[in-house]
């Protein structure tokens, strides 16, 4: 199945991978664009959050983020898009030390098995 999927699109899940080191971390929101909005704000703010702390890394700047669209949930719920978020944390082993997601999410048990 082809899905095609912009900035604009909702529900969606994303990777953000570091173009210097190749860390990575999974999220998802409603709207991809909405969320680059707020990586960028954390970032260039310095806020605690992981993905602001990676990038204000000495060596590193907002240049080096990078952000891909994976997935896309039409008509799902909160829990679907953790679940879909949640398997790709766990497959592509993206929490720290080895990426920027700090938790594994055990409070969102992945209860639909994705392919």
């Amino acid at each position: 199945m082809n899905i095609s999927m912009s900035c604009h699109s909702h529900k969606t899940t994303h990777l953000i991978t570091c173009t210097r080191c190749s860390t990575t971390a999974k999220t998802k929101q409603k709207s991809l664009r909405t969320r680059f909005i707020m990586h960028s704000f954390d970032v260039n703010n310095d806020r605690g959050t992981s993905i602001a702390k990676h990038f204000n890394l000495d060596d590193h700047t907002h240049q080096n983020v990078n952000i891909i669209a994976t997935d896309q949930l039409p008509g799902s719920d909160n829990i679907s898009l953790l679940n879909k978020e949640t398997h790709w944390i766990h497959t592509l082993g993206t929490t720290e030390p080895h990426g920027m997601n700090i938790k594994e999410q055990e409070s969102f048990p992945i209860s639909i098995r994705f392919k």
